[in-house]
């Protein structure tokens, strides 16, 4: 028998690179849209350099651009109903 027991796939065929790219940067994008406070957050552990200091300014730019539309506060509401419903079911 000459059929191999799982079939050869090309993971260097360029659709599947420029699809694994796109979810890599929508992923991204939600996380920089409902984590922004995480990312200010991040940013303050960085050694200190000129372009940190830019790069901290930007992140927390787009942070108060996101508490100002508010996809933070749906992230935050959405935790709080989440412990709210496990405290429910962990309290006796």
């Amino acid at each position: 028998m000459d059929t191999p027991i799982a079939p050869e796939h090309d993971f260097h065929h360029p659709r599947l690179v420029w699809a694994a790219l796109a979810v890599f940067c929508a992923a991204l994008l939600a996380l920089a849209v409902f984590q922004s406070a995480a990312l200010v957050t991040l940013s303050y552990d960085w050694p200190p350099s000129p372009l940190t200091e830019r790069t901290v300014q930007m992140i927390e730019t787009w942070h108060g651009w996101m508490e100002a539309l508010g996809p933070g506060e749906w992230t935050t509401a959405l935790g709080e109903s989440m412990e709210e419903q496990r405290e429910a079911l962990v309290a006796p």
